[in-house]
């Protein structure tokens, strides 16, 4: 690996971008969208589960892989709504005290690749939406295996710090992979904006963690440098046990 794509983090003179929410507007037309897309993917699962019965009963086999096809497009759908309200309609206020590494743990579960990460203490308590977080993590760590060659690093840190005045969560995920082009950064946080490929599922990620963290009084910022690498951080209030 390049020596100079070691030293990346976030002191360099990189360009940086934080999330600030601003879709009101859009809260209702979103809301309309989820509304009708549930409706459709309910009669479409209905219809494609009456489709397998009735070709399994005529012993048809012949259609089988076509229906497989049908169902995974609709799983795709409904996970594509589920992301859809989650960006647009926010999140729900179940926050309890949560050991942070946990929730870590969750968010690398099922992961393509291994990564590095810093030992978190046990003793890290965050009033949080576990689930949700969940979910924003691990957007924004497969944010960074996309973004990194096969074998690039990633590394993920949350260490207590002091931030004016209170213990706080520093979460840190820093690849060493393409970075993010200038003319596109002030693009990040906007939804389905993305130079990756991932079926119709595409640029939500940092949106969708963005939002998460705005509704638990944390800024996602994200600090990048083309051709160098890209470090995604935020400041989370934390409890101590």
């Amino acid at each position: 690996m390049d020596k100079k794509n070691t030293n990346f983090g976030v002191n360099m003179q990189t360009e940086a971008f934080s999330y600030e929410r601003d879709m009101a507007p859009l809260t209702y037309f979103a809301g309309r969208i989820c509304h009708d897309l549930n409706n459709l993917i309910t009669s479409s699962m209905g219809a494609a589960s009456l489709l397998e019965m009735k070709l399994r009963v005529a012993k048809i086999n012949t259609l089988e892989s076509e229906v497989s096809r049908l169902q995974h497009s609709i799983n795709n759908y409904q996970i594509f709504t589920q992301r859809l309200g989650q960006l647009f309609l926010g999140t729900s206020d179940l926050k309890i005290a949560t050991p942070f590494h946990m929730v870590l743990d969750s968010s690398c579960e099922g992961l393509s690749r291994s990564i590095s990460i810093k030992p978190v203490s046990k003793q890290i308590m965050a009033q949080v939406d576990a689930a949700q977080m969940t979910i924003a993590l691990k957007e924004i760590i497969l944010n960074a295996i996309e973004s990194s060659q096969p074998d690039g690093l990633i590394e993920v840190s949350a260490d207590l710090v002091q931030r004016e005045g209170r213990p706080c969560i520093h979460f840190v995920c820093k690849d060493c992979g393409k970075g993010i082009q200038p003319e596109d950064m002030p693009k990040i946080f906007t939804p389905f904006f993305s130079k990756m490929k991932r079926g119709n599922l595409v640029g939500l990620g940092l949106s969708q963690a963005g939002n998460i963290l705005y509704q638990h009084g944390s800024v996602l910022t994200v600090h990048s440098l083309a051709g160098i690498g890209t470090t995604v951080e935020f400041f989370l209030e934390a409890d101590l046990v």
